[in-house]
């Protein structure tokens, strides 16, 4: 039988810090990590950027990816996650009709 300080144990909610960064392919390094709540909001970034000619994203959008880093645990600091590509920026350019 199971003590209560294990079920409390399995029952807890893990607080989420998800890390999301840019990679330049051109210079082989990523941009600062940014905290996201999810994927889709992630890509909803990259997809202004994309929007935005005053930005390099927008200006080179075959140079950069997304990528989703891994997360933190926020009440205790342990990190987890693989690196895994969630997006190119060309994929949200948009085609501009002649």
């Amino acid at each position: 039988m199971e003590n209560s300080a294990n079920k409390t144990e399995k029952s807890k909610v893990v607080n989420k810090m998800r890390f999301y960064a840019i990679f330049d392919k051109k210079s082989e390094k990523f941009f600062t990590p940014n905290v996201k709540p999810n994927n889709a909001c992630a890509l909803r970034d990259l997809e202004s950027f994309c929007k935005s000619k005053n930005s390099i994203i927008g200006q080179f959008p075959k140079d950069f990816s997304m990528y989703y880093l891994g997360y933190i645990d926020e009440d205790n600091g342990e990190m987890f996650g693989e690196k895994q590509l969630i997006g190119e920026a060309q994929d949200y350019v948009e085609i501009e009709n002649n």
